[in-house]
């Protein structure tokens, strides 16, 4: 291996050691460590840039290598940008809001709404949290638009997103009357105006009535027992662990990587979002398993887990059995009343996280000439993702979450897809079918060289298979 690929790999795993311990210290205290430049600096170094250009490389690695090497760069200067919104971050969680005569804390106040109280106290609360969300509006999408160009300008060509964006149109336009169905009757006992808005939606999401089937108590071990059975249980047990995050205030798909495969926490937020935050952790979990499967001797470009690889679409792929009564029922050995409760929330749920990276994705990929027009087109088109409009700033905030150039709509449809491959090879209760790990173990084992769209490839299947899986779900 010549010297410049092995300062190169160097460079790659140190920066995401560090990563892993700056996250690590955010999920479990809220606190800020600065970016670890100095551990990448040189893939930002002339020596660095010519290092990737070199014939030598280009000579010495395959395309795979290189191609992840290059994502790498990119997805490590979007990552650096990124940390530095942080401390903006932790300004909004422990800032201090007035709500009538009461202040209260933002995590008391998104309690406080999650508890679903009357029309007018939610609407209240809403306004307060909206006007600490909108005054940071502006320094919310400059933090997301810079990450996003750091992203961009290290990749040695743009990105091709017209397929993604048509496949974003596609599955708005199949499921926008199934939405609009299932989120007024969620809402319908709570939206006494007749009227949908996003507090209210939030609160119609919490549904506490299943809470018996959704219990926070061991949840990251119940819900990793599916894998277990399927024949994960020693990976898991010995490389995965949960993290109570009291940095985190929402329901997000978030895993501290300290070392691939060895050492990778799986986040718990303290707030209880019921199956919604069923659905991301068993999503996180997933993830997780994906991350542990990875052969410790490919080269750190292959190893650390990139958004666009396969294992990201394995936590779709798992999560989505939180919407499966048939799952729920012989898995979990719901009643089938049960089981048809659990199933069809959390496939609304599932619904509206498809629906809101189709948006988000749209959003990012439209032409706009500055940020207020990124966040007229981010407020439009959640409102149709999701039927409710949301106040700027927690549109902003929605978008900051999401990956560059929300690739999480790929992942999450290959996973759909991967379902249906998996159902087609090894029946409806694949998820019983030992045989069913081989090929999870095998597009794993390989990190990033093999990527969500050649995963889906191998079990015969397509996004748009993906579509249907959606569709089934939701009938």
């Amino acid at each position: 291996m010549s010297p410049a690929a092995q300062r190169l790999r160097e460079a790659i795993e140190a920066f995401w050691r560090g990563r892993g311990q700056v996250e690590l210290s955010w999920l479990r205290h809220g606190t800020i460590e600065a970016p670890r430049r100095s551990a990448a600096a040189f893939l930002f170094s002339d020596e660095g840039q010519e290092a990737l250009q070199s014939s030598e490389l280009v000579s010495e690695l395959p395309p795979a290598e290189r191609s992840a090497l290059a994502e790498q760069r990119a997805l490590i200067a979007a990552e650096l940008q990124g940390l530095q919104a942080r401390p903006l971050l932790q300004r909004l969680q422990s800032a201090e809001l007035s709500v009538g005569s009461q202040t209260l804390s933002t995590p008391q106040l998104v309690a406080a709404m999650l508890r679903g109280e009357s029309e007018p106290t939610r609407q209240l609360e809403a306004r307060s949290l909206s006007d600490s969300l909108d005054a940071a509006c502006s320094a919310l999408l400059d933090a997301k638009s810079r990450s996003d160009d750091a992203f961009l300008a290290q990749l040695p060509k743009p990105p091709e997103l017209s397929p993604l964006r048509e496949l974003a149109a596609r599955v708005l336009s199949a499921t926008d009357d199934a939405a609009q169905d299932l989120t007024r009757r969620a809402a319908r006992s709570l939206a006494a105006s007749g009227e949908l808005s996003w507090p209210t939606l939030l609160a119609a999401l919490r549904r506490p009535e299943l809470d018996a089937l959704a219990s926070p108590k061991r949840r990251a071990f119940r819900l990793a027992e599916g894998l277990r059975r399927l024949g994960f249980e020693r990976d898991l047990n010995q490389r995965m662990r949960a993290e109570t995050a009291p940095g985190l205030l929402f329901p997000v798909v978030r895993l501290s990587v300290l070392s691939v495969p060895d050492d990778v926490r799986v986040a718990l937020p303290v707030l209880d979002y019921g199956v919604t935050s069923e659905l991301c952790v068993s999503e996180s979990i997933g993830r997780a398993l994906a991350a542990i499967l990875i052969s410790p001797v490919l080269p750190a470009e292959l190893r650390w887990p990139l958004p666009s690889c396969a294992g990201a679409a394995l936590g779709s792929t798992y999560a989505q059995l939180r919407a499966d009564p048939l799952y729920l029922r012989r898995s979990e050995g719901l009643s089938p009343r049960e089981a048809e409760a659990l199933a069809r929330h959390g496939a609304l749920v599932l619904l509206l996280r498809v629906r809101s990276e189709a948006a988000l994705l749209l959003s990012a990929a439209a032409p706009a000439r500055n940020d207020a027009e990124r966040l007229d087109h981010l407020v439009s088109n959640l409102r149709r993702a999701l039927g409710v409009q949301l106040a700027p700033g927690l549109a902003a905030l929605l978008w900051l979450g999401t990956g560059p150039l929300t690739q999480d709509l790929a992942a999450r449809m290959c996973g759909l897809g991967v379902h249906v491959g998996l159902r087609e090879r090894f029946d409806v209760d694949w998820f019983h079918n030992p045989r069913a790990s081989e090929p999870l173990r095998g597009a794993c084992t390989r990190g990033n060289g093999l990527s969500v769209e050649a995963f889906c490839k191998e079990l015969d299947v397509s996004m748009d298979d993906g579509c249907k899986r959606l569709l089934e779900l939701l009938a």
